[in-house]
């Protein structure tokens, strides 16, 4: 769920006058989602960020600080992510960076939602609808995210009504790679699930959408179904979520698939599973604790989750 503004391959590309053969250094990133591959990409961000700073070149330090936040997020490290995601944000508001600004304004929200901190991400999502409003060109660009942000937040907050009215904004088409177009469905099954409407039936996902934001979906259409009382369907989504991440070392989506899948295992009378799935997820969220430390009260607070650690027992 996160917007980059950088090339396809991810290639950074410095040249310094303090080079004496005025030589460009060029740092690529690897595009696999992959515990291996993200951390090689974690160390080389950190390079990139570190050769930025060295430069005093603002405007690659603001870059260099969002890659490597979209890295430590996709691993789940939300908590390391989030000063990367303000260290870009201020940058871009000192340079007056208005081309940049709203991307790192719309990052910057969606991870504040996933640490549960909706108050504080309704903040930046005001700041990007202000802009629209006055047609700022960039800030425009981001209408459909924004439309996605508004709805996430109030699904997150169990708000169905306002989700609904806000994810009416997100046109959607199967070959949607992005995460609006992604897990909007997953967000939409869920609320409509609250309200008492019939749910969609589960759509797969364009094989260009990441890992991460095909979980975060199979977690709501999971989720959709717990209301539901659909044991097997429970299970099935929350399956296939794990599925995705397996060869991911993330905790954060872990514990809340595993929580499902115990939910949908006891469903669907499959007592064994139901225990193991739910030591599986006791034991991820306790190292989700241990990573977040002062910010976990605020995470776990966020009311789907409360939602679900009381389903699964958590």
């Amino acid at each position: 769920m996160i917007d980059v503004v950088i090339g396809a391959q991810q290639s950074f590309f410095f040249t310094t006058e303090r080079d004496e053969d005025k030589r460009a250094l060029e740092l690529r990133l690897p595009a696999g989602e992959d515990t291996r591959q993200l951390e090689q990409a974690r160390r080389t961000s950190k390079d990139v960020l570190a050769v930025a700073e060295s430069l005093n070149d603002e405007t690659r330090t603001a870059l260099a600080a969002a890659i490597l936040a979209r890295v430590t997020t996709q691993l789940g490290n939300l908590h390391e992510a989030l000063p990367l995601r303000e260290r870009a944000e201020a940058i871009y508001r000192r340079l007056d960076d208005q081309s940049a600004l709203p991307y790192a304004l719309a990052n910057h929200a969606d991870l504040l939602i996933r640490l549960g901190r909706l108050d504080d991400a309704g903040k930046p999502i005001a700041e990007l609808e202000e802009g629209i409003a006055k047609k700022k060109e960039a800030y425009v660009g981001r209408a459909r995210r924004v439309a996605f942000l508004r709805g996430f937040l109030a699904a997150a907050a169990l708000r169905c009504s306002d989700a609904n009215a806000a994810l009416a904004g997100v046109t959607i088409s199967p070959e949607d790679s992005d995460a609006a177009g992604v897990v909007t469905p997953g967000l939409r099954a869920f609320c409509d699930a609250r309200q008492g409407r019939p749910v969609a039936p589960y759509v797969t996902a364009s094989e260009r959408a990441a890992l991460m934001d095909v979980a975060e979906r199979d977690y709501w259409f999971a989720l959709a179904n717990v209301v539901r009382g659909d044991g097997r369907a429970v299970l099935l989504a929350a399956a296939d979520g794990l599925d995705r991440v397996k060869s991911l070392k993330n905790d954060e989506l872990r514990w809340r698939l595993t929580a499902l899948g115990a939910i949908g295992a006891k469903g669907a009378n499959d007592e064994t599973r139901a225990v193991a799935m739910l030591e599986e997820a006791k034991a991820a969220i306790m190292r989700v604790r241990a990573a977040l430390a002062d910010a976990t009260k605020p995470y776990e607070s966020r009311p789907d989750f409360v939602y679900l650690t009381k389903r699964a027992g958590l």
